[in-house]
């Protein structure tokens, strides 16, 4: 597949998660926010809650296991200055990973994102929610 193919399969799923997020009641503050560290697909709030959610799209495969430690390092620096940027640096934080297939998709909710100067990162996962 070519690379226009995949980043217009990506940004569907990414489109597909903000809409159930939304009607979930969330409220999105951006989509694909570019920081120095990275980019971080979705930014919103979960009730008072600030979430970042990373879209995964796979055709094969965990999609979820296309995140990293390393990437989940960026992440939290992006969020970091995502958070500071906007005036959202004391509120709670939570990481969550949108796995998409062609079979559906998954939230899994509160991933653990360890400090990048962490040496002991954890790869654990929170909760998982098929829809």
């Amino acid at each position: 597949m070519s690379a226009d193919g995949r980043l217009t399969k990506g940004r569907r799923a990414e489109d597909q998660i903000a809409d159930a997020l939304l009607a979930r009641g969330w409220t999105l503050l951006g989509r694909r926010c570019r920081t120095p560290h990275g980019e971080l697909d979705l930014v919103a709030l979960d009730g008072e809650t600030l979430v970042i959610v990373e879209v995964k799209f796979r055709r094969e495969g965990d999609p979820a296991e296309a995140v990293t430690l390393r990437k989940r390092h960026r992440l939290r620096r992006a969020a970091n200055e995502f958070a500071a940027e906007y005036g959202l640096a004391t509120r709670e934080r939570r990481f969550d990973i949108a796995a998409v297939a062609p079979d559906g998709w998954r939230l899994i909710e509160g991933v653990e994102v360890a400090d990048a100067d962490d040496a002991g990162a954890s790869e654990d996962e929170g909760d998982s929610l098929w829809v």
